[in-house]
């Protein structure tokens, strides 16, 4: 609970922003190896921006590209 990565900016903010990214990343691209690919690598990106990098938030980019991809839709 004392790391930086478990805080809760890294926590909530990771999450959120790796879900916007992998929602938008789907909506202008589809749902395609590529776009899981492309999801995970700009959350990341987006997650170091905003100083909010957690380690989960890549999955929970790339479990909506692969949820989408199975005909799941996110909300």
């Amino acid at each position: 609970p004392h790391g930086v990565l478990s805080q809760p900016w890294s926590v909530i903010g990771g999450q959120v922003s790796s879900a916007v990214v992998g929602v938008l990343v789907v909506s202008v691209l589809g749902a395609s190896p590529l776009s899981a690919a492309l999801a995970v690598s700009l959350a990341i990106a987006v997650m170091h921006l905003l100083r909010c990098l957690h380690p989960p938030g890549g999955a929970t980019a790339l479990s909506v590209v692969l949820a989408t991809g199975a005909g799941v839709r996110p909300d």
